[in-house]
């Protein structure tokens, strides 16, 4: 996939050493990026809501 310039994107609710074989499998990848999404606090919603509905 590197090589015919593709991503690949990948979602879950635990961590890769949570789920086992399937991280094994993505340590392969050098560049990958691991992000923690969390639920915003309430200062963001704050910020979020005034835009959405206008």
């Amino acid at each position: 996939m590197l090589r015919s310039n593709r991503q690949v994107v990948m979602a879950a609710d635990r961590s890769p050493d949570e789920i086992g074989d399937v991280a094994n499998l993505l340590r392969n990848y050098e560049w990958s990026l691991i992000a923690d999404v969390s639920a915003p606090d309430i200062e963001m919603l704050a910020h979020i809501r005034p835009r959405s509905r206008g």
